[in-house]
């Protein structure tokens, strides 16, 4: 991605960063743009070459956060202050299978506004939990509002994977964990 931490960056509410055929793989804290990061104004799609891949590796271990915090965007969304706003990402692949996988963000410590997840295909594979469209999970009181997750053109679809044995509990349209949602739209999504 762009930058791999920018945990203890100061706050930066405004980029206008655009991942265009981003390949990125990695075991934990894995995004498109930041592996943990935050900001606003901020893209990854495919292009000409073909579809951008978002892959947290599988560290084998029931035991580890490895292949954990895997997104689309960032891994996870860590701001002292502020929304993260206009994140989009399409024609994208996500997969991993530890904790906290999703479209926008694996996981949020802030609220996630005015964003869009199109043509992405989100897989949790065999230990995944909490996988969802715009994100793994929200901390507590924070919010999802005015999101997309899907659309209205066979191009717009998105698929949430959860290949996991035993209790698939923890996948959602647009959070796989626990989160407030309000005025947002899931459409053309196929969760399975």
């Amino acid at each position: 991605g762009f930058a791999g931490d920018q945990w203890n960056a100061p706050v930066i509410v405004q980029y206008d960063v655009i991942g265009k055929h981003v390949t990125v793989s990695g075991r934990s804290y894995v995004g498109g743009l930041y592996g943990r990061g935050v900001g606003g104004n901020l893209r990854v799609t495919g292009n000409e070459k073909g579809r951008s891949k978002i892959t947290g590796r599988d560290t084998g271990s029931t035991n580890s956060v490895g292949d954990s915090f895997v997104g689309g965007i960032t891994g996870r969304i860590r701001m002292s202050s502020g929304t993260m706003t206009n994140a989009n990402i399409d024609s994208t692949d996500i997969s991993a299978s530890g904790r906290y996988v999703g479209g926008i963000t694996g996981y949020s410590d802030r609220s996630l506004t005015n964003s869009t997840v199109k043509n992405v295909e989100i897989d949790g594979k065999s230990r995944a939990y909490t996988v969802g469209g715009i994100a793994g999970a929200i901390s507590g009181s924070y919010s999802t509002s005015s999101v997309t997750v899907g659309g209205d053109g066979a191009t717009d679809k998105v698929t949430i994977k959860n290949t996991r044995s035993g209790n698939k509990t923890g996948t959602g349209g647009i959070c796989g964990g626990p989160c407030i949602v309000s005025s947002s739209v899931v459409n053309n999504v196929d969760i399975n």
